[in-house]
């Protein structure tokens, strides 16, 4: 519902926008005018609303955190300009006189005041999203949202308890959430009847650490990734979306890795020369990784590594190497891997095929993730930085205890 009143405010302020610009712009304006100019206008602000939703602009849960992605703003912006002076140039070929209606300028000064607006609401509903937290009962998950809660402004702990045995008085704040460990029950049985006296027949949110914690954190907790029967029980309703994985998502990777190809040819012919100019290497080097369900497949990437020391722990960057690799530009022959069916788009990074079995020996269920396609990119990749691989674990660069939270953090986005 929230998510819902910070779209009406996104379309409050469009329209108020859109009515003070066009009232400077024709001093007087009539109600049949303004709702030419909307019509119009509209498809513009649609743009601006998918990129927002589509980077998480409306995920309440990032706004609730101490500090708040400026830069993902400014990306979106910029991004959502793009698109839509694609859509102008294509409406002023449907529409011959739109331009006398509405300038390509006019549009740009429209969506800078709006994005400046959304970031200004998004500010405000920070200061009004606090929500005050009781805990019940003791887990690991628990202590990963209670420091989660701390880096946060949204969450305030009001009380944490080992059980509700006893419990007379709560906060009595219509923003209450109650969290209760996963085996609160099993260790304090009497809890159960004061839960639904004290929280359930009053509509107080309940809800228990490990569902909370994917709910706010969009990955599983590193207690959940180790629990064997609640990864069984998540897997095995996949079947639902058979169909959809087995075809829609197939015909969709093929459909956008040709037309991405197609798009994108002139600059794999400009990096092939510049590799074989300035490298002195071959354009393209191929790598083994771990495939769905831990089958072996060729990914193929432009050449940034030298060939000498090709996967070993002493790589070396070619001239070019890290250049291609900061813009992902190295990525880009894997366009034939997801037309060849080895990976999709979205899906779990394959990993080196020595990673893949050190980290299945030494974190439990790691091999979940291959159940899976893997992808092009996934919601690691978005989230959360790559981990280092197995042979830093094995070297002194690092200790032993990070790089394994690195993989385990990697592994709980992969699930979720």
């Amino acid at each position: 519902m929230k998510k819902i009143y910070l779209f009406i405010c996104d379309f409050i302020a469009f329209l108020l926008i859109l009515f003070i610009t066009l009232n400077i712009q024709i001093f007087a304006l009539n109600i049949d005018s303004y709702i030419t100019y909307f019509k119009i206008i509209l498809p513009f602000f649609l743009v601006s609303t998918f990129f927002m939703w589509l980077f998480f602009v409306y995920d309440l849960s990032i706004l609730r955190r101490k500090r708040l992605k400026y830069g993902v703003f400014v990306f979106i912006y910029f991004v959502s300009v793009f698109f839509s002076g694609l859509l102008y140039y294509l409406l002023v070929r449907l529409i011959p006189y739109l331009p006398t209606l509405v300038s390509w300028p006019m549009i740009v000064i429209l969506k800078t005041i709006f994005f400046i607006l959304v970031l200004a609401i998004r500010i405000f509903f920070r200061h009004i999203l606090k929500t005050n937290v009781m805990i019940f009962g003791n887990s690991p998950t628990i202590n990963e949202l209670i420091k989660e809660f701390e880096n946060s402004i949204g969450y305030k702990i009001c009380e944490i308890h080992d059980s509700m045995e006893g419990l007379k008085k709560f906060p009595k704040s219509k923003k209450l959430l109650v969290i209760v460990s996963h085996d609160l029950f099993i260790k304090h049985p009497k809890s159960w009847p004061v839960l639904i006296e004290k929280f359930v027949f009053k509509g107080i949110p309940v809800d228990t650490d490990f569902h909370t914690f994917k709910a706010i954190m969009h990955r599983a907790s590193f207690e959940n990734i180790k629990n064997s029967k609640w990864l069984m029980r998540s897997i095995a309703f996949r079947n639902q979306e058979y169909f959809y994985i087995r075809y829609v998502k197939r015909i969709l990777d093929i459909t956008l890795a040709l037309i991405m190809l197609l798009l994108l040819l002139p600059l794999i012919i400009f990096v092939s020369l510049v590799i074989r100019i300035v490298d002195r290497e071959e354009v393209f080097f191929t790598q083994y990784r771990s495939g769905v369900l831990n089958r072996t497949i060729k990914l193929y990437k432009f050449r940034t590594i030298k060939k000498k020391n090709q996967e070993s722990e002493n790589e070396e960057y070619t001239h070019t190497g890290r250049l291609l690799r900061r813009f992902r530009i190295d990525e880009i022959p894997q366009l034939i891997n997801i037309i060849k069916g080895d990976i999709s788009f979205i899906g779990p990074r394959p990993l080196w095929i020595k990673d893949q079995k050190f980290w299945d020996e030494h974190i439990p269920n790691h091999s979940v993730r291959t159940v899976i396609k893997p992808g092009l990119t996934g919601w690691a990749q978005v989230n959360f930085k790559a981990p280092r691989v197995y042979m830093k674990y094995k070297s002194n660069e690092m200790t032993k205890e990070d790089i394994m939270n690195e993989a385990l953090t990697r592994f709980s986005y992969d699930i979720w």
